[in-house]
């Protein structure tokens, strides 16, 4: 059985633990993307990311069943909208907002900056709840059977 794991942009600094029947079986280092896995027909098998911080998001678990051989396990769309709002977006608009305030001579410009940043800070907050929090994480990641 095959498994290939993107974690997304932000998965430079994590690795890969699977694990057969709740034990570990690999841990691929920070550059592999895919692994292959001895299992029989009804072995559980947990992906999850370890960060550097010791910090564990469950990617996904799911019943090996034979004929599906490949298991792609991806972050869902909401996730990596999210991701590239919080890291690529907001960070860039409150930077280009903060630098042309000295030209907009107004009080709500003002606040509509502070407002750009307290949203940025409140996308960030969220984004790190959402990896500990049980409810959410199952709609980070989606597997497919390939």
């Amino acid at each position: 059985m095959k498994i290939i794991v993107n974690g997304g942009f932000e998965r430079k600094k994590a690795e890969v633990v699977i694990a057969k029947n709740g034990q570990e079986i690999i841990t691929l280092p920070k550059d592999a993307y895919g692994c292959d896995v001895d299992a029989e027909e009804g072995d559980t098998i947990d992906v999850k990311l370890k960060y550097t911080y010791r910090s564990v998001l469950p990617l996904a678990t799911f019943a090996y069943r034979k004929g599906n051989d490949t298991y792609y396990v991806h972050p869902s769309a909401m996730y990596s909208k999210w991701m590239n709002a919080t890291y690529k977006i907001l960070p860039f608009l409150c930077i280009i907002l903060y630098a042309i305030q000295p030209l907009i001579q107004s009080e709500g410009y003002k606040w509509a900056c502070i407002g750009m940043l307290v949203l940025t800070v409140v996308s960030f907050l969220g984004l790190q709840y959402s990896r500990t929090s049980p409810n959410v994480q199952g709609k980070l990641f989606k597997l497919d059977v390939l």
